[in-house]
């Protein structure tokens, strides 16, 4: 980018297909398009994208910028259904915020709890606990007070822990919809009760509250709208929903495999998973046509999109986690720097039409210029590197390779190059 702006001629090379793509992006296309409208015409796609997402996905989720689940699991004696999270009863340390105290109450005659927020710490409120033992990691029912083993490398006699046994169920729930496409003709009844006891809604955030949400009706019917909807629309969406399996060879991956959770669509939950394949499917269809009409730069343009849901996929799986510290709040993303897959008790899950894609695109900070204001979003990006290079005329001299560097011969003329 540096070499560039100084007016050299630049050859770049990747061997990796997607930092290929993150560099073309960078350098080679703000360069050739910058007077072309490059950044105006992925501004006009980014706003029509954002709007289709209210129109088709908003009715999955109720007003909210997101959701913090508990993974639900199953007393291996008395049954009952645990809410394992790691959150205590502290959601945020932030101030600021309104009912930032979780409190769960156990009703052990009834093997119920309910779930609700306060401002202040709740006495008697309780908490999900683990403890780590010869053997693994063991809890303590709340109903009915025997201790067990919840999770661990080796298998119980009793078969599999609760937290493995979370992940294969979870992982059937999907086989079931996408691949066995039971729910086409509707949602069958165990499929809907089951994403239910594993997907324990605990809480929303709406702006600076959060507000409990474990039982309401409104809710759940949102979820399990979503359930159905995806069973319905499996074999439509197939082609873009990640199918394949995790790679045995994938140390990133091996905690998922180790848990039962065989295919990457086992990463999100279904509300996740349809939301993804549905603005994958709309990128996609995107792209053909704005290839077909304008070429590199309707693909360019497509390209900036495709990276929209690439951030949104990153934030919105069943590994994100929830920051609550005192200098921050909010979901964290699921790719951060661990050597495999880091899976909390709890998981988030933003609502991407209020949140994630405005978050993902920035379009009002870019259409504005407000660069101090961006968090990171695409479009203030475009805008930025589209004018640097404004007037420059040095789209001509920028040259980015799919291609093996130790191989330049096969890339580059002889002599076209003085190293």
């Amino acid at each position: 980018l540096e070499a560039l702006r100084l007016g050299f001629r630049t050859i770049a090379m990747e061997y990796n297909p997607v930092a290929y793509l993150i560099l073309k992006a960078t350098v080679e296309f703000p360069a050739k398009y910058a007077d072309s409208g490059l950044f105006e015409e992925t501004l006009r796609e980014a706003k029509d994208m954002i709007g289709w997402a209210r129109e088709h996905l908003a009715k999955f989720y109720s007003k909210n910028d997101g959701y913090i689940f508990a993974r639900g699991i199953r007393c291996p004696f008395c049954k009952g259904v645990i809410p394992a999270n790691g959150l205590g009863t502290v959601i945020t340390k932030s101030e600021r915020f309104s009912g930032r105290f979780l409190k769960i109450t156990i009703d052990k005659q009834a093997r119920a709890f309910t779930v609700d927020t306060c401002d202040e710490e709740p006495e008697g409120a309780w908490k999900f606990i683990t403890v780590r033992k010869k053997g693994g990691v063991f809890t303590r029912c709340p109903y009915c007070g025997q201790e067990f083993k919840y999770r661990g490398r080796v298998e119980t006699e009793a078969g599999l822990h609760p937290f493995s046994l979370w992940f294969t169920e979870h992982y059937t729930v999907l086989a079931r919809l996408i691949e066995g496409l039971e729910g086409l003709d509707g949602l069958p009844p165990d499929i809907a009760e089951k994403a239910l006891e594993l997907h324990i809604p605990l809480v929303k955030q709406v702006g600076s509250t959060f507000l409990p949400i474990y039982g309401d009706e409104k809710e759940e019917k949102l979820f399990l709208s979503a359930v159905e909807a995806l069973g319905r629309r499996a074999l439509d969406l197939q082609p873009y929903l990640p199918m394949d399996e995790i790679p045995e060879e994938s140390k990133w991956g091996s905690t998922a495999r180790a848990l039962g959770a065989v295919k990457w669509y086992a990463l999100y939950n279904p509300r996740q998973l349809l939301v993804l394949s549905e603005l994958s499917r709309y990128v996609a269809q995107r792209a053909e046509k704005l290839a077909s009409s304008g070429g590199e730069f309707g693909a360019a343009v497509a390209l900036y999109l495709a990276f929209s849901l690439s951030k949104l996929a990153d934030y919105n799986t069943i590994a994100t986690k929830w920051q609550g510290s005192a200098f921050k709040t909010g979901i964290g993303n699921t790719m951060r720097g661990e050597s495999t897959i880091d899976f909390r008790n709890e998981y988030c899950e933003g609502n991407v039409v209020i949140m994630d894609l405005p978050w993902n695109l920035e379009p009002d900070v870019a259409e504005t210029a407000a660069f101090t204001r961006t968090q990171g979003g695409i479009l203030p990006v475009l805008r930025f590197l589209t004018e640097q290079f404004k007037g420059s005329g040095l789209g001509d001299r920028i040259s980015v390779y799919l291609a093996d560097a130790t191989e330049l011969s096969a890339v580059l003329e002889p002599g076209s190059v003085d190293v």
